[in-house]
């Protein structure tokens, strides 16, 4: 996975405006990124007003549990 949204996500939608793929999708707490679709551009993490959003290999280690909650999303 390239990039992963965090429970920091507040919905804005701002993440999903800029997405070149349009791989971001809103779920009823947060937004989520398809890791298939996800070009590793890191425009999402650029906009992001709350800093929701992280590369995989750069997630705090309290937020480990979100790789899993974002892959889940699109299972």
């Amino acid at each position: 996975m390239a990039h992963v949204i965090t429970d920091l996500c507040t919905l804005c939608g701002t993440c999903a405006e800029v997405c070149p793929t349009e791989c971001i999708k809103a779920g009823e707490d947060q937004y989520y990124i398809d890791s298939v679709e996800c070009i590793d551009c890191a425009s999402c993490v650029d906009e992001c007003p709350e800093g929701a959003i992280f590369a995989d290999e750069d997630l705090p280690e309290g937020k480990k549990t979100f790789i899993e909650k974002n892959a889940n999303f699109f299972s």
